[in-house]
């Protein structure tokens, strides 16, 4: 946690715009930051509902050249970001425009790098090792839920491993991130949930780890506030507007903490879940919150019951408090339907063991966890979500 000696940085895109009508602005950033050619990159489903197309408009209603690439891939291989990179290449853009959840806009941040450095996604995994700024990125959410848009970080699974591995580098930060809670007006239910609860997971895992800093924890503590006062109601009435921008700005201020205080114990254990059974990033820590929220909550009572008084509940105890945040995380996710059991999403038991194994060997997160987490404890976390 803080301390009055911790030496501390912040680090963020160079220009943010918010808001109703940010991704009009697309053009001029576009513009200022002298691109001619710009390549847009999203996946099916984004392109499917016109919004590839609409900001490939507006590009060339600003004057520029505009292709649009629609094959990112959710949950994306470090293979698809090679192909993905190899069109960019191709086709001599001097701008990547990435629009989409966290894995569209992951792939334009690696895809932007390898354009000008070369190499494979699989050469820059790990911590520092991108040589220097790839080509100009904008970044457009469509979701709100991971906060790419303001990160540093890259998540890919290797393959045949199905291990999920991320690229860190201040390198990716991109220049511009348009967040405009509209393009979020049309996302399903179910998905509006698992997002809002990435969200989530983020902001308390960077408001409780072991190197949270001030500048995180600001941003941190009104992602909380801002997801559970706004998430039921954006997945409920999916039209209104008002919790559709506050969980846009949560998403944004989550990514921003995360950016500089990082996740930990509940990533370690969601990422066997997406790499090895496919379920979705954002719904794999949905799952698993409430239940590492619980354990980590005795190792800093002051901290969780931070969480829990900005998730809404009413105690004056702190030892109280903190015991109550994972039951106030769980009522959320039952409430806006996150699935309560592994094996409702098909896991099956005998793969409890070695999926603890491989997130205890995560210690790239775990020893920033606020509780030390062992293997058995991983298990015992799993087995109490089963």
């Amino acid at each position: 946690m803080t301390s009055p000696s911790m030496l501390t940085w912040f680090r963020v895109p160079s220009v943010l715009w918010t808001g109703c009508g940010a991704v009009q602005r697309v053009g001029a950033e576009a513009k200022r930051l002298g691109a001619r050619r710009a390549v847009v990159i999203c996946d099916a489903g984004v392109a499917q509902v016109g919004l590839g197309a609409r900001v490939q408009s507006l590009l060339e209603e600003a004057g520029l050249q505009a292709a649009l690439y629609a094959e990112a891939q959710p949950e994306p291989t470090t293979e698809s970001a090679d192909r993905c990179a190899a069109f960019v290449r191709a086709g001599g853009f001097d701008l990547v425009v990435g629009l989409g959840g966290g894995s569209a806009m992951d792939t334009a941040k690696l895809a932007a790098v390898m354009a000008v450095h070369g190499g494979r996604c699989q050469d820059y995994i790990g911590t520092d090792r991108i040589p220097g700024r790839g080509l100009p990125t904008i970044l457009i959410p469509t979701t709100a839920g991971t906060g790419a848009e303001a990160t540093p970080n890259a998540v890919f699974k290797e393959v045949p491993s199905g291990t999920k591995s991320v690229v860190i580098s201040p390198h990716i930060l991109p220049d511009v991130g348009l967040v405009d809670p509209e393009l979020t007006l049309t996302l399903p239910p179910a998905l509006t949930a698992s997002t809002g609860m990435d969200a989530l997971s983020h902001a308390i895992e960077a408001y409780t780890s072991r190197r949270a800093t001030p500048h995180a924890d600001l941003f941190a503590l009104e992602a909380i506030r801002l997801i559970g006062g706004n998430l039921r109601r954006a997945v409920a009435h999916g039209q209104d507007l008002e919790a559709r921008s506050a969980m846009a700005l949560a998403s944004l201020y989550a990514g921003i903490a995360i950016a500089h205080a990082g996740t930990n114990g509940v990533h370690a254990v969601a990422y066997p879940l997406s790499g090895h059974f496919g379920i979705p990033h954002g719904l794999a820590n949905g799952v698993m919150l409430a239940a590492v929220v619980a354990f980590n909550a005795p190792a800093a009572p002051a901290r969780f019951a931070q969480v829990a008084r900005a998730l809404g509940v009413e105690e004056e105890d702190v030892e109280a408090l903190a015991q109550a945040a994972g039951g106030a995380v769980a009522r959320l996710a039952r409430d806006i339907g996150i699935p309560q059991r592994l094996r409702d999403l098909g896991i099956p038991e005998d793969a409890l063991r070695p999926m603890s194994e491989e997130a205890a060997a995560i210690r790239r997160l775990l020893d920033v966890n606020p509780r030390e987490m062992k293997q058995g404890d991983v298990e015992a976390i799993y087995r109490s979500v089963y």
